[in-house]
């Protein structure tokens, strides 16, 4: 398959929250190298060529849809077979920005939405791969604007959003979160709020010691909001009465009130915070 537009590939390493616990930081380290290795190996061999690489973060282009396709499925075909490995690919077309900006917002969304082990594309891509009868159906409501690309060759395609009943959102639930000054809102309206180094983020977190696509808050369905990181150094989670947590590859339920950490415990004098509050 081929398309006439570029194209870029954004993916994140998933699934190392064990091998952090279990093996320590510099195994940890390690693993991740390793896997952006690969990562850039697969680029290559689709006719890619890296743009970036920060931890465990690769950003690719690609001279057409149909290649940065056809490495996305590779790349999570060659990690399914690693235990306890996952990764979030995003897509979308067009050539990367000037740095420091070099990740679109589309890109970053679709990337920062993406489950373990799942690629999702930006609207525009999915038009393209439609005039090239390639299917990607619309994603779940926390991934406005995005499609899902299906590369598992045995399994079923998604089930159509039309065909499933919707589940009315739980009124009255909403997270406000303050950082430096500034007040962001999770609601039923804006389910989703990215945060990241990246400007690309709705939330842009200044600390070095934070990842370029951090993590992202979803109020789900049942009214809930939940924190998911999908960073190298973790968000310590403290809520009010309760001991500090550290969430990293994984997700919290975020209750009452309290404070998120970027990249260091919140005991440390210099770490980055914001405040959250269930309303």
């Amino acid at each position: 398959m081929t398309a006439p537009s570029s194209a870029q590939l954004l993916v994140a390493l998933a699934g190392h929250a064990r091998l952090f616990a279990e093996s320590g930081e510099a195994a940890a380290l390690a693993a991740c190298a390793a896997g952006i290795e690969r990562l850039i190996a697969t680029t290559g061999q689709f006719g890619g060529r890296c743009v970036e690489r920060s931890g465990d973060e690769l950003l690719a282009v690609f001279p057409d849809a149909g290649s940065a396709v056809d490495a996305a499925i590779r790349m999570q075909r060659d990690a399914s077979g690693e235990a306890g490995a996952g990764l979030r690919i995003g897509l979308d077309l067009g050539e990367p920005g000037p740095a420091p900006e070099t990740v679109s917002g589309r890109l970053a969304h679709a990337a920062g939405c993406a489950a373990p082990g799942e690629i999702l594309c930006a609207a525009p891509f999915a038009a393209i791969l439609a005039a090239h009868g390639v299917a990607a159906t619309p994603a779940r409501p926390d991934a406005a604007g995005c499609h899902v690309i299906a590369w598992r060759e045995s399994a079923a395609p998604p089930a159509s959003p039309v065909a499933a009943t919707p589940v009315a959102p739980a009124p009255g639930r909403s997270l406000g979160l303050r950082y430096r000054g500034r007040q962001f809102l999770v609601d039923a309206g804006q389910p989703v709020l990215t945060l990241g180094r990246d400007l690309g983020n709705a939330l842009v977190i200044e600390d070095r010691k934070a990842s370029r696509r951090h993590a992202r808050i979803e109020r789900r369905d049942d009214g809930c909001c939940y924190l998911i990181d999908t960073s190298l150094n973790g968000s310590f989670v403290a809520a009010e009465g309760h001991r500090e947590i550290l969430v990293r590859q994984d997700e919290v339920r975020l209750e009452a009130r309290g404070r998120i950490c970027f990249g260091s415990s919140g005991n440390d004098p210099l770490a980055d915070c914001a405040e959250f509050e269930i309303r």
